[in-house]
């Protein structure tokens, strides 16, 4: 079980498992005279087939037959039957899309430069479009780096058709996939560092068990085994220690950084619509914003 403010959420393998824990669930509120709102209580049950769940007997509690549905919100995060979170994502990026908005009218009633437009998108867009990625960025991040490819080209005033790597290169950018990979690789090592009691501890020892073992295959594991690797940091992972967390964070985001540049620097070099950028543009970093209009008009 676990618990949120006024929020509960029974977790069980089985049917018959979870249906005991609603039983138990109904003796503990009538002890303590507490009240179940029935009509915001729903079950998803976890499968890779639908089909597979509807045979399921329903699930009651004190009589009353709780709904079955694809998917819930919990805590601002979409869990989907299935296991992906595509929903959150795009759940995430139609908030976000609202504050982008917003900064792009204020930008333009002040005549805001570029560099403040992205600084602002940075503090009041992206916090709302990264919710949550501890829990959903070992999954594919594309629409996340194209909602903020979005928001440069319109600042920028370039078309959407406008080479990805121009315009990262133009002003220094990395995308957000870079920040969400950090991320998760932070949280991991949080996860190493914190209580051996921790439920989530608990879950991650029990669940790199499997994995190592190859009984079950866990995307999230998967996605910081092969970070670390694609990092030269598996040495991090043969020895489950992160000794200072500070040092780890700094190397981590160097790496990814220097990684992202490296595949940049190929990009540009291979790309035939870069044939004219590569020739004045030749470091990652933020130059004359007037270059790229010159090159792209």
């Amino acid at each position: 079980m676990l618990l949120y403010a006024e929020d509960t959420v029974i977790l069980a393998d089985k049917a018959s498992e979870l249906q005991n824990a609603l039983d138990a669930m109904s003796e503990y509120c009538t002890l303590w005279v507490l009240k179940v709102n029935t009509a915001k209580t729903k079950i998803v049950v976890f499968c890779k087939n639908k089909q597979s769940c509807k045979n399921l007997d329903p699930f009651l509690y004190e009589g009353s037959q709780l709904e079955l549905i694809d998917n819930f919100a919990y805590l601002g995060v979409q869990f989907s039957f299935n296991g992906k979170f595509l929903k959150t994502k795009k759940k995430l990026v139609d908030q976000a899309r609202k504050a982008m908005f917003s900064v792009l009218q204020t930008a333009r009633k002040l005549y805001l430069p570029v560099e403040v437009q992205l600084n602002l998108f940075d503090t009041m867009v992206a916090p709302i479009l990264l919710y949550g990625l501890e829990v959903w960025g070992f999954e594919n991040v594309d629409i996340i780096n194209r909602f903020q490819l979005k928001f440069v080209k319109i600042v920028l005033g370039l078309k959407q058709t406008t080479p990805s790597c121009m315009v990262y290169g133009e002003l220094g950018l990395l995308p957000l996939s870079t920040q969400i990979k950090s991320r998760v690789l932070n949280y991991w090592c949080k996860v190493l560092n914190d209580k051996e009691n921790k439920i989530s501890v608990l879950l991650y020892k029990m669940s790199k068990i499997l994995y190592t073992e190859s009984q079950l295959n866990f995307p999230w594991l998967r996605c910081v085994h092969n970070s670390l690797n694609s990092l030269g940091l598996s040495n991090y992972w043969l020895n489950q220690t992160v000794t200072s967390p500070t040092v780890f964070k700094k190397v981590v985001n160097q790496r990814i950084r220097d990684q992202f540049i490296q595949e940049w620097h190929s990009t540009v070099h291979e790309s035939s619509k870069c044939l004219n950028y590569r020739t004045f543009k030749t470091s990652f970093d933020l130059s004359s914003i007037s270059l790229i209009y010159h090159l792209i008009s």
